[in-house]
């Protein structure tokens, strides 16, 4: 009886590359937005994002504006 056919392998590594995709998302977006803690967000993401408690710290630190990022608007108190 034949094992299964090149089609599963190929399966497989896309729905690994797919699942490891998913799990780098809070580093993929630290480094796309150049926060300043991106490794330390990577450090978390890789080591306790298996944790789920872990991936959701390290999603909403990736999202969230960095300490030296201005506010929106520009920073300029409006007008009088």
């Amino acid at each position: 009886m034949d094992g299964p056919g090149p089609g599963a392998l190929i399966g497989t590594v896309v729905v690994v590359a797919l699942l490891a995709a998913v799990y780098f998302v809070p580093s993929i977006l630290a480094f796309s937005r150049l926060h300043p803690r991106r490794w330390v967000i990577l450090g978390i993401n890789a080591l306790l994002g298996i944790t789920g408690i872990g991936w959701g710290i390290a999603f909403i630190w990736a999202i969230l504006p960095a300490e030296d990022d201005p506010p929106a608007g520009g920073g300029e108190p409006p007008a009088a």
